[in-house]
């Protein structure tokens, strides 16, 4: 039975934590098979990297456990992190 696309890497993609993905970035993930795709908070704007097996489940790593609900803002996050890749 052939697999079926739950469109989780399709850009534009938002899981329930309100993580929404942006682009495939081409890099090789950590998970088998997987490919680095940019997620961006729509709370914070945080922009970040992820397994595509991940994207469905993520929460913004800006947070540091809490919940990020638009309130925060990161201010200490150099701008060369700002894409942080798995690879």
């Amino acid at each position: 039975m052939p697999h079926k696309d739950k469109g989780t890497t399709d850009p534009g993609y938002e899981n329930l934590n309100g993580q929404v993905v942006v682009r495939n970035t081409g890099h090789r993930g950590t998970d088998f098979g997987q490919y680095v795709y940019d997620l961006r908070c729509k709370h914070c704007g945080h922009v970040y990297g992820a397994n595509g097996s991940d994207t469905h489940e993520r929460k913004c790593p800006a947070a540091k456990g809490f919940r990020c609900d638009g309130e925060s803002r990161i201010w200490d996050i150099p701008s060369k992190q700002k894409h942080i890749y798995l690879n």
